[in-house]
């Protein structure tokens, strides 16, 4: 199989084989390792950056740009108290993800 990227705009066509932008955005925020490990740590409990960051031994710019796309992804959420904010997974959209390729690929 080879995969390259795509932009978003690009999957505007109407034609039956182009997969709802959504889903791919979903398999893209799933196609990199450290995102998958930023989602197990969180499938534990709510974090913050740093948190995150210190745990991954990766540096705080990349883990946000990591969020970033899990975010674009519906796969977790922010929430700010105060200064601080954490992160959380969206379960329900986790759940969701096997159902929507499932869906794309047998129609």
């Amino acid at each position: 199989m080879i995969c390259y990227p795509i932009a978003d705009a690009s999957l505007g066509a109407a034609d039956k084989l182009t997969p709802p932008a959504a889903t791919v955005r979903l398999y893209r925020a799933l196609g990199d390792g450290s995102r998958l490990r930023i989602l197990r740590l969180l499938a534990d409990r709510d974090r913050y950056l740093t948190e995150i960051a210190n745990e991954l031994e990766l540096s705080k710019p990349t883990i946000k740009h990591h969020l970033a796309q899990l975010r674009a992804a519906g796969l977790i959420t922010l929430t700010e108290q105060g200064n601080l904010t954490y992160y959380s997974l969206r379960r329900d959209r986790a759940e969701e993800a096997g159902v929507e390729l499932r869906a794309y690929l047998t129609h």
